[in-house]
């Protein structure tokens, strides 16, 4: 199962990055437009409800069958009372993988009415919801857990026009010869020493569309007085090589933090 899941998160994750880095919108999935299959829209694609973690054939199929039945779900106490075949499980996948954010409630409130104590006033009353919200990190990790990477949370949306400003390019843009500017993640990072005990950093970064190692090297690495983490963004300079292994690898000459004014 696990084996199955990472397979499907990775590949879905390949889609996503092929679709962006060539300009078409991937939608997260949404209640009343997604179904068991990639939905093509003027407003773009949108993710099918099965490309989330716990959701499966069968569960996609119901939600799709009750919409064209009995109609868009209206809000999220409509949804509730009339999605009575989805488990906890499958309801709190869809929340936090964006699917339910059409009703404009958040997160935090919705899965907090979901109890079956509400459910039996759900036909009486039109529970108001609350506006408390989980804290961002934590809404950025469930999305990737369940939709195994991030679009809503996305830690590079709203930095175009910064990129543009300070010439920042997209990392396969990477060259050998001479050295390029990159706003980058780090996805993982790892400090070492070398064999006269200097402190290094490898690992990996990504930007919106891919994936490569890094290395900073003990010389460029001493220069940096700032903490280096994988919850931030920032700006790195350098060199693309190659190594023994033919694998390149992001040689940076230079980092500095991202400070978006």
């Amino acid at each position: 199962e696990f084996r199955r899941v990472l397979f499907r998160s990775e590949t879905m994750l390949s889609y996503f990055r092929y679709a962006r880095a060539r300009g078409l919108i991937i939608n997260k999935p949404n209640i009343n437009v997604s179904t068991n299959k990639f939905v093509v829209t003027r407003c773009g694609i949108f993710m099918p409800f099965n490309a989330i973690l716990s959701i499966g054939e069968s569960a996609s199929i119901a939600i799709t069958e009750e919409r064209e039945k009995n109609g868009l779900f209206k809000s999220y106490n409509d949804f509730k009372e009339r999605a009575t075949f989805l488990n906890s499980n499958i309801v709190t996948a869809l929340v936090f993988a964006g699917a339910l954010d059409i009703f404009n409630d958040t997160k935090k409130s919705m899965l907090e009415s979901y109890s079956k104590e509400d459910e039996i006033f759900l036909k009486h009353i039109e529970k108001p919801l609350s506006k408390i919200e989980y804290d961002l990190n934590y809404l950025r990790d469930m999305e990737k857990k369940y939709l195994g990477f991030n679009i809503e949370y996305n830690i590079f949306n709203n930095t175009e026009t910064f990129r543009k400003k300070h010439n920042l390019l997209p990392l396969n843009n990477l060259n050998y010869k001479w050295q390029t500017s990159h706003l980058i993640h780090f996805i993982n990072i790892k400090e070492i020493k070398t064999k006269k005990n200097e402190k290094m950093l490898l690992g990996e970064l990504e930007d919106n569309n891919t994936i490569i190692s890094f290395v900073i090297f003990p010389k460029s690495y001493s220069l940096i007085n700032f903490t280096i983490d994988t919850d931030n963004l920032f700006i790195a300079t350098g060199t693309l090589k190659n190594d023994n292994y033919n694998k390149n690898s992001f040689v940076i000459d230079q980092l500095f933090e991202y400070k978006n004014s």
